[in-house]
This record gives C-alpha cells, structure tokens and sequence, in this order.
C-alpha cells in the first residue's frame, strides 16, 4: 500500500495528465489555439501537486537527470519570453516542471507502480470519456479516414496514450500479485491494445511492440533475441529481392493515388521537417518556448510553407529543437541518456520498456506538445540507481516486500558494493512468464534449495534442520 502523499500525488497526476491529452475542438469549441485550452485543463489539477511538492520537507535525492530536465524546462522559458506568447510559454514551462518533479518525487519515494497506475489511469479516463460523450452523441468517434480518435488530437495521439496504458497496466498485472490490481489491470490492457488498432497508427503498433520487446529480452536467453533480428532481417531482405518493397511503402505510406496536401505520413513529414529546421534557425540558441509550437507550425500553413494540414513538428527531437533551441537540445538529451543507463542498471525492465516507447514513437511525432503522459514517463525515468536503498524500494514489485528477510526490511543488511547494487536480473513474474510462453520446462533456478535438483550430503544436512522446525510449527 502507498501513503496518502503518494496517492494524491495519483490522483492530481491522473487528472492533469489527462487533461492535456483532450482536443477541445472535439467538444465543439471553436479556437485558433487549442493547445492553450490543454494547457489550462492541466493547470487545475497541476496547482495541487505544487501544494503537494512544497509541503514535502524530505531532502531530494540528487540526480543527474532531474537537473539537465530542469536546465531545458528554464532555457525554454527563456526563449518563451521572448517568443510569440510569452504567457503560454510561461504556463508552459511551470506544467512541465510542476509535473515532472511530481512523476519524479513520486517514483523516488513510492517506485514505479503508482506511476504504472498513472499512465493506466490516463488511458482509462480519457477512453471511458470519450466513448461516454459518443455514446450521448456530442462527438464523433472516428475521423473521415476511418480511425478512431475520440477526444485526441489526432489518431497517432491517441495511439500513444493507449500504448502506454496497455504497457504500463502489462506491468501491473504481473507485478500486483492475486489483487484487485491484477483484475482490473488485464481489462485495460485488452481496451488498449484494441485502441491501438483501432487507431491504425504505425508509429504506436511500433513502439508499442518494442516496448513489449524490452522486458522478453530482458527475461529469456540472448539466442532468441539473435533468432527474432535474424528473421526481422530475412524478411525485410525478402520483401526487397521479391519486388513488393514498393507496394508495401505506398501502403505504409498510405499515399496510393492522393496528393501531397492529403498525405499526413512520410512524405508529408518530408516536407514539413525542413520547414521546422528553417523555423529554428530563427531563433537558434533558446527557441520559441515550450507550448507554442501549435502556433509556430500554424502560421507555415497559413504561409503555404507546408501543403497539408500539419498542427506540430512530427518529430520528438526537432519539437524540442524548434521549442528550446541548441542549448536546450543539448540539455535534453543528455537527460534521456542518462534515463536510458538508469533504466537498463534497474531489475524491474518495464520503466526501460516505457522509455523506448516514448522514444519510438517520437521519431515521427512531437510527443511533447503538452505535458502528457510521455512527459511523466521521462520524468520518472530520471531516477538514479545508486544506492541498495533505492534498489529494493524502486523496482515496483508488490510481492518484492514479503519475499524478503526482516533483516533486509529493516536495512540491516551489510552494505554491498556497487556491482551487487545494479545487477540486471529479470523480475520473477516476467521471467516465468515467459519461460512458459516459450514452453521452456526449466524455469530460473530458484534460490530456495527445495526446489534444486542437487541433492548432496551437505545441502540435505543443510535442509534438516529447517524441515524439522517446519513440522514443530
């Protein structure tokens, strides 16, 4: 169980996430900006965690990655003011900071399950309301190509916040042990996989399948991680020496017979990047500010620089490069290295698993545009391993804490070096799950000597003892 803290900061997080992630012109609301009304749904909300943040008197743990995320939050709102809205940047840079040292905070003190609750949370919220107010008939559910977009932005929006419902509820699931948890974690990872369908995004089934990839690499045996790029490769090969390389492009692409101001896919982002890097060039130390992209890429329409109906950058690194400029960039990915070595030094794969999602899915898209759940995620992962203190709270396990000695609850322990502190060992739940979905018949060897199969002298004088307090209880 979490502490009140932790579960306010759940709830606040839930809904002020999920505030960022509606389109209000899909209520009706008839605006020239409505990334400044995403904005303002995740303000509210946002004001308690700040209450929350500042009555916490513990002393922060320093990390590498927290202070790069705040150098780019304050070089982007140096460049916000002086921007083309200085108030939305403003707004801008406090969400973002207010937001992710609340993921952070809440990941440091209660580990990664809350957060996992988090983005679950997200995606059922925004679902459950978005089939409601369809179901009443305020809003379509679909757009004119047939994809399911509900109250996102866009198809490829909604995509990614049910891919990183159905990962993070994939965790829960496994880790939650026989709960409530555990029950209604499976229901929403069928609702948003289902989604991801529905949405027909590539870019979301993509990450979403190597974030799926992360934990099976993690838990079975490196030959089969050969095999799978092995046939990955043979296929792609394949596909080129047949001749269908091109029919699979135009319908990847989505292109066939239409023209270029109806593509919204590769082609289209080919014409619209250059755009985006003439735009930075303008102002290429600090950038325009975070929360004003919308306009930015807006006013290339108006100008007739792009020909279709483009509403951000498409691309995670040139958003945060037209955003915050060089500087800010710098600072930025920084960060994400430094939450890509902490991520893959964790026993728990599913926060790494997170992180390649999120960085996946920006190749193609600008998955920042407002302080989602993509921006918890990277928040959270700037969580440091390096103490054994951090190492038994952090992984997220529920059933971690009875699987331990009252010696090692207690801190007791003696101390270990840093290699013991950081070994990457697959959670048990993962592992087994796998090792029986490959029809593996032996398991990881279990700690326990009742399950081993050497039965020497020594260890049978070793197991005696134990065996007869057993049967005296």
């Amino acid at each position: 169980m979490i502490g009140r803290r932790a579960a306010a900061l759940v709830v606040g997080l839930t809904a002020s996430a999920s505030g960022a992630t509606v389109d209000v012109r899909r209520l009706g609301v008839e605006t020239a900006d409505p990334q400044q009304w995403s904005l303002l749904l995740a303000a509210a909300p946002a004001a308690g965690l700040a209450l929350l943040l500042l009555g916490d008197r513990r002393r922060a743990q320093a990390a590498i990655g927290v202070v790069l995320l705040g150098v780019w939050t304050l070089i982007g709102l140096i460049g916000g003011l002086s921007g083309p809205s200085p108030s939305q940047a403003l707004l801008a840079s406090g969400l973002f900071a207010g937001l992710g040292a609340a993921a952070w905070s809440l990941v440091r003190t209660a580990g990664w399950s809350p957060l996992f609750a988090v983005l679950a949370g997200v995606a059922a919220v925004h679902g459950a309301a978005g089939v409601s107010l369809r179901a009443a008939g305020f809003i379509p559910a679909l757009t004119e190509e047939g994809r399911l977009v509900l109250l996102a932005y866009e198809p490829n929006h909604l995509a990614r916040i049910a891919a990183l419902g159905a990962v993070a509820a994939v965790s829960l699931a496994l880790n939650a042990g026989r709960s409530w948890i555990h029950l209604a974690a499976w229901p929403v990872v069928v609702a948003c996989s289902v989604a991801v369908l529905l949405t027909q995004s590539r870019t979301g089934a993509a990450a979403m399948a190597f974030a799926i990839a992360v934990p099976v690499i993690r838990a079975t045996r490196p030959r089969l991680t050969l095999v799978l790029v092995a046939v990955a490769m043979l296929t792609v090969g394949a596909i080129g020496v047949s001749g269908l390389a091109g029919p699979v492009v135009e319908t990847i692409s989505r292109t066939g017979d239409r023209s270029l101001a109806d593509i919204r896919t590769g082609n289209g982002r080919t014409e619209l990047w250059p755009a985006v890097i003439q735009a930075w060039m303008d102002t290429p130390f600090v950038g325009v500010g975070p929360g004003t992209d919308f306009a930015v890429v807006s006013e290339m329409r108006r100008d007739g620089e792009i020909g279709w109906h483009a509403e951000h950058s498409h691309s995670l690194l040139l958003h945060v490069l037209m955003t915050s400029g060089a500087a800010g960039t710098v600072a930025f990915v920084g960060a994400i290295w430094a939450g890509l070595i902490s991520g893959w030094r964790r026993a728990n794969p599913w926060p790494l698993a997170l992180l390649v999602l999120v960085g996946v899915d920006g190749l193609s898209e600008a998955v920042l545009s407002t302080p989602g759940p993509a921006w918890l995620v990277i928040a959270g992962s700037m969580v440091e391993v390096r103490s054994r203190a951090t190492h038994i709270r952090e992984p997220g396990n529920a059933r971690m804490g009875g699987n331990q000695s009252a010696a090692q609850r207690a801190g007791r322990q003696r101390p270990r070096g840093r290699s013991e502190q950081v070994v990457r060992k697959p959670d048990r739940a993962t592992a087994d799950l796998f090792h029986r979905f490959l029809g593996d018949q032996s398991p990881p060897r279990r700690s326990n000597p009742l399950f081993s199969s050497e039965w020497s002298p020594s260890r049978i004088s070793a197991v005696l003892p134990k065996a007869r307090r057993t049967v005296r209880r």
